[in-house]
């Protein structure tokens, strides 16, 4: 289960990029295995301020996605055509910026043709297609689909009841229920005492701080000013690590869902 967090920014940040091309700062990767067992087994994000993270981010990608004794890799889901799309504006630049190897472009060619063989599989078209809620309210993002699934499964609420810990997220109580009495993980990400630009303001120098990074927009937008801004050490450190919990959070969603679907079936 992987997930990918990026920028488009108009005014490109690095030399050979054009307006509006994917910019990849960091994934996440879980594994549910054959036994059941659930393991985040990768994570990556650029932390270094104003470095190119292409090769990097591409170069650790294909590193958790190779297939070893160490390391098994069977099928690979994404949620939405994101990821495809990045990676064919991450190897178009690699290419014409003469970064990386040929073998590096190579297995993200590999990577972008697998999706239509179905070696990797986009879990929000079997979201569209068969999995309904009313509590999901006639949406299918992966952030009303993961409360739905924690309400309705009663194996994921067994086999979660104590605190998850990963690489990053460390002791989250997932079910435990925001004020309204919603099961909602992603409000019980930690605010960051770090401003960011305020999205809901049409100032470009506008910032919010005490945030809490819980949507791709939020991601976005600290990471970018994280590379161009003078922050404090302190302050820089605590939006990396809210980063790293928000796209984990975003792979173990997509384990849950997965989860409850097997459990429905009587396969778990």
């Amino acid at each position: 289960f992987i997930d990918f967090e990026g920028v488009r920014p108009a005014i490109p940040f690095h030399k050979g990029m054009r307006p509006y091309q994917q910019v990849p700062f960091q994934f996440s990767v879980h594994v549910l295995h054959e036994d059941g067992r659930v393991e985040h087994t990768a994570e990556w994000l650029e932390e270094e301020p104003r470095r190119n993270p292409l090769q990097g981010f591409a170069e650790s990608l294909r590193d958790a996605l190779t297939d070893r004794p160490d390391n098994p890799v069977g099928t690979v889901f994404i949620y939405s055509k994101y990821e495809r799309t990045m990676m064919k504006d991450v190897v178009e630049v690699l290419r014409d910026t003469g970064q990386g190897d040929d073998a590096l472009h190579e297995w993200i060619d590999r990577f972008i043709q697998d999706v239509d063989e179905k070696i990797i599989v986009d879990q929000h078209d079997l979201v569209k297609a068969y999995y309904f809620s009313p509590i999901m309210g006639g949406q299918t993002s992966i952030k009303v689909v993961l409360p739905a699934v924690l309400h309705h499964s009663e194996y994921l609420k067994q086999t979660y009841a104590e605190p998850y810990s990963g690489l990053s997220i460390q002791g989250m109580r997932l079910l435990e229920p925001r004020p309204d009495g919603k099961i909602d993980p992603y409000y019980h990400l930690k605010q960051i005492d770090a401003e960011i630009p305020d999205p809901s303001s049409a100032d470009e120098d506008e910032t919010v701080a005490g945030v809490s990074i819980a949507d791709g927009g939020a991601a976005m937008m600290a990471w970018a000013r994280m590379q161009f801004d003078d922050v404090d050490p302190a302050r820089r450190r605590a939006t990396f690590d809210a980063l790293l919990r928000y796209c984990e959070l975003d792979t173990l969603a997509m384990v849950l869902i997965i989860q409850h679907w097997l459990s429905l079936r009587g396969k778990l």
